[in-house]
């Protein structure tokens, strides 16, 4: 994913947020799902900056024998998933929009986040 290390770049040069990318044992990705993962990651490192305050996100992609696994995890100040899920937050846009992608290509995507405890987006693929 070149597209990804470039954007890393210009986006810590952008935002001051510290980058951290994990592409261990990671290969291309196939052009059907390169596109998706790209936007996915773009949309969570655009909440990090906007909505977070993060001042670290890092991104793990890892693909296994079955299957793809991408992890961005942010120091951010977090939400409440609770008022998300319940639709209480007039946030939540740039969520169902990277959800959206990731079951556009046969993928789960999950959410973890706290107040004051950073977010964790965990989307998985299967190859």
């Amino acid at each position: 994913m070149q597209a990804l290390v470039a954007y890393q770049s210009d986006f810590t040069k952008r935002t001051g947020i510290d980058i951290v990318l994990d592409m261990e044992s990671f290969s291309k990705l196939s052009p059907p799902m390169e596109e998706p993962i790209f936007r996915i990651i773009q949309e969570a490192l655009n909440n990090a900056a906007k909505y977070a305050q993060a001042q670290r996100v890092v991104i793990q992609l890892h693909r296994g024998p079955d299957l793809v696994k991408i992890v961005i995890t942010d120091d951010g100040r977090g939400f409440d998933l609770h008022q998300h899920r319940t639709g209480k937050s007039s946030r939540g846009w740039g969520l169902i929009f990277m959800e959206e992608r990731a079951v556009s290509i046969g993928g789960g995507f999950r959410v973890e986040s706290a107040e004051g405890a950073g977010t964790r987006i965990i989307v998985e693929v299967p190859k």
